[in-house]
């Protein structure tokens, strides 16, 4: 099985790039000469702002996937870092809720994986989830 991003992150991702090219080119279609630099770089801020928002979103849309699989999962970031991790190798799964988060301690290290991916918690046994994560399922 494997877990994607939703389309809502491909659309946030479009949204933040036409903001960031629309800002631009009204901005470069409005200004007059003799304009204060301080302004042209506040838009060139408020522009770069919404792309930087628009790379990592249609990143995470076209390249982030969690496969599962019967004996492991592995973990792809948005650039295309995979990460194995053998589902006997798991000792315990927690919830930050702070950063909304789900984490996997293993013999590897520590794994986030964002709260909107809660479907691999189906083939993790129930007796590795932390008190606070049941507590955070049990809220569900």
């Amino acid at each position: 099985m494997e877990i994607r991003a939703g389309k809502f992150i491909l659309f946030l991702g479009l949204f933040c790039l036409v903001a960031s090219i629309g800002i631009l080119s009204l901005f470069l279609s409005l200004r007059e000469e003799g304009e204060e630099a301080s302004v042209f770089f506040g838009v060139l801020l408020l522009c770069s702002f919404f792309f930087g928002f628009a790379v990592y979103f249609l990143l995470h849309y076209y390249n982030h996937r969690i496969i599962l699989t019967e004996k492991s999962m592995v973990i792809q970031n948005e650039l295309r870092r995979r990460k194995e991790i053998f589902l006997n190798d798991i000792s315990q799964v927690t919830f930050s809720k702070i950063f909304q988060m789900f984490i996997i301690i293993s013999k590897k290290g520590k794994t986030r994986i964002s709260s909107v991916h809660w479907h691999f918690l189906n083939v993790i046994p129930e007796e590795k989830f932390s008190e606070s994560l049941k507590k955070y399922l049990n809220e569900l």
